[in-house]
């Protein structure tokens, strides 16, 4: 008896093993299994094994399921009927239920969900041995369920392509394990961003743009240049929104002359709307062999600039 009652509840752990095992396969992150199969980790690479050809998991689970609950039902039934002379199936069914349901279905499910990622590369050799215990079972019912699948209508192929959602909700999940770093996720946001954000909402405002007025000289451009560490200012005239150029400092860099004229300097502006996004004008700044460019409102008036490096890095 004791030795029915061992076996029973090896049985009983067997099931709860495949059905947790299931959803820790399911549920893992993929990526993740990716990033440690590169890295040689072996069971990673069983792992990928196993989401390259679902089918072969899925079975050795089904097998094995339904393996332990054949075995578990029968030795229940055999020690109720020569225990307590039970044989009415249906009573065995409402004893034997709840308990396979709840702590061997429900709990080991859930629990081996939360774990995944944790659980995964633990049960992915054990799975593998598994995997060549049943292998010639395996075999027939892989070939079986493949041959009454040919005579179905094909699926309809899936997009090779994600959408933007999906993709950034990847690279979160990739961050949150550990696959990419903070700095590498932040600049993938970046990118995916570029088509939605305005130049307007990442320029740097005219009242703090480096800028001096027409009638100065090139002392001030240095200086002005210098004090902000910018690699270029504005020229004004009268106001500062009448913009009428824009200066490089290696172009008055060797100049010796510093109270010269700044007319002989000046560079033609691009002009921008503050709708158009950052994407767009990363690639009219490349286009034009242009760092900078000045930010307008509706009415035409200069109101920020903007420059390819904090476009790149906003």
């Amino acid at each position: 008896m004791t030795s029915l009652i061992l076996l029973m509840g090896f049985t009983f752990l067997l099931m709860a093993f495949f059905a947790g095992s299931e959803m820790a396969f399911l549920s893992c992150n993929k990526l993740k299994a990716k990033h440690l199969a590169s890295t040689g980790k072996s069971a990673a690479t069983i792992v990928q094994d196993f989401q390259r050809e679902p089918k072969w998991i899925l079975t050795t689970i089904l097998i094995g399921t339904n393996f332990a609950h054949v075995s578990l039902t029968a030795i229940f039934a055999y020690m109720m009927e020569r225990s307590f002379h039970i044989h009415e199936e249906w009573v065995i069914t409402i004893m034997l239920a709840p308990f396979v349901i709840i702590f061997a279905e429900t709990v080991p499910k859930d629990w081996f969900r939360q774990k995944a990622d944790t659980f995964v590369y633990v049960i992915a050799p054990i799975f593998r041995f598994f995997e060549k215990v049943f292998s010639p079972v395996l075999k027939i019912v892989v070939a079986v369920s493949d041959f009454f699948i040919s005579l179905m209508p094909p699926p309809v192929k899936r997009s090779l392509f994600v959408t933007k959602d999906e993709f950034k909700y990847m690279v979160n999940e990739s961050a949150s394990e550990g696959v990419l770093q903070e700095h590498e996720q932040k600049m993938i946001h970046t990118i995916l961003d570029l088509g939605s954000v305005t130049v307007g909402e990442v320029m740097t405002p005219i009242k703090r743009a480096p800028k001096v007025e027409l009638s100065g000289k090139v002392k001030d451009v240095k200086e002005t240049a210098r004090q902000h560490k910018k690699p270029m200012v504005l020229v004004y005239e009268e106001m500062p929104t009448l913009v009428v150029g824009i200066i490089h400092i290696f172009d008055v860099l060797f100049e010796n002359d510093l109270n010269k004229r700044l007319a002989s300097f000046l560079r033609a502006p691009l002009f921008i709307p503050q709708e158009q996004s950052v994407e767009a004008t990363i690639f009219l700044l490349q286009s034009k062999h242009s760092s900078c460019a000045l930010v307008t409102n509706a009415s035409r008036e200069v109101i920020g600039m903007v420059e390819l490096e904090n476009l790149i890095r906003f």
